[in-house]
């Protein structure tokens, strides 16, 4: 699994917009990243593209440090 991270900032919030490539479709990686966004107060979206998964979500800095330590289950 490959990743490509673009990064905007707003004051305090913080955007992110990661392309992930590789098997990360039907493995339940979009209700994993939902799930641990949800625990950190994050907002976004994320879906499935021809080029593997797409995930914007934005939030305080702290917030998207803590949602980016954890590891995929993929």
């Amino acid at each position: 699994m490959d990743g490509l991270v673009n990064e905007q900032k707003n004051g305090d919030i913080s955007r992110r917009i990661i392309h992930v490539t590789g098997i990360v479709q039907g493995v339940g990686f979009r209700p994993f990243i939902f799930q641990i966004a949800r625990r950190y107060g994050l907002y976004g979206w994320v879906f499935n593209s021809s080029a593997g998964v797409q995930i914007e979500v934005e939030g305080e800095e702290k917030a998207l440090q803590g949602f980016f330590s954890h590891q995929s289950p993929v």
